[in-house]
């Protein structure tokens, strides 16, 4: 779903509640107050110890005869590397939390330390390298480039359309709510809708990892 058609949702369900009055026309600044909002949900859904399918990426390196490339210049959304492979032979690793872990090739002459690959000996000149990747933002322009906030109204949310609600109704968690009756029991349904939207990002998650193990 675009930036622009999750805040006329936002809109319709926040803007009659909540204490700073209309939440999406009054809104500026480069992140708005509602992108940041928002990047606070996002990192909700990125601390959660799941693989999300929607955060694995693969990002090509070009290689200049240089005997080290910083990964977060290429890549700034980098989080973690899951895998290297294309310039000999197929490279693949156990998925790597610590940013100082190191991946080794024995004796085909690569390292990656925190995130800076290092060559030992000739360097290649020239060729790519494939690198998949954990990112760590969960927007992306309409050009598929990822970034950390929502700065465009064509801005894409990387959840799929059935999970977008998590994004929606988990904004509840941070807006200044009015103190009246009509607001707590709005709140407590925007609550709710919240829970059921979470509960249902774990099913597709676990479902869309059930039928990847198929066919790995």
């Amino acid at each position: 779903m675009i930036y622009s058609e999750i805040k006329t949702v936002i809109q319709t369900i926040y803007s009659q509640y909540i204490g700073s009055g209309n939440i999406i026309e009054s809104d500026s600044g480069s992140p708005t107050a509602l992108a940041l909002l928002l990047d606070l949900v996002n990192n909700r859904v990125l601390s959660y110890p799941y693989e999300w399918p929607f955060l694995k990426i693969t990002g090509t390196l070009t290689l200049t005869g240089a005997t080290s490339y910083d990964l977060t210049t290429l890549f700034p959304d980098l989080k973690s590397v899951y895998q290297l492979y294309g310039l000999n032979d197929y490279e693949e690793y156990d998925y790597l939390s610590n940013k100082d872990a190191n991946i080794s090739s024995n004796n085909r002459g690569y390292t990656i330390k925190g995130k800076t690959l290092y060559f030992s000996g000739n360097a290649p000149t020239s060729g790519t390298f494939n690198i998949q990747y954990k990112s760590k933002y969960m927007v992306e322009t309409s050009a598929g480039v990822r970034q950390q906030y929502f700065l465009n109204d064509d801005d894409v949310s990387v959840l799929d359309s059935d999970d977008v609600n998590v994004l929606i109704f988990g904004l509840g968690q941070f807006v200044n709510w009015q103190i009246d009756n009509k607001d707590n029991t709005r709140r407590q349904e925007v609550s709710g809708w919240f829970k059921e939207a979470w509960s249902n990002l774990l099913l597709h998650n676990e479902q869309t990892n059930q039928l990847g193990s198929l066919f790995s």
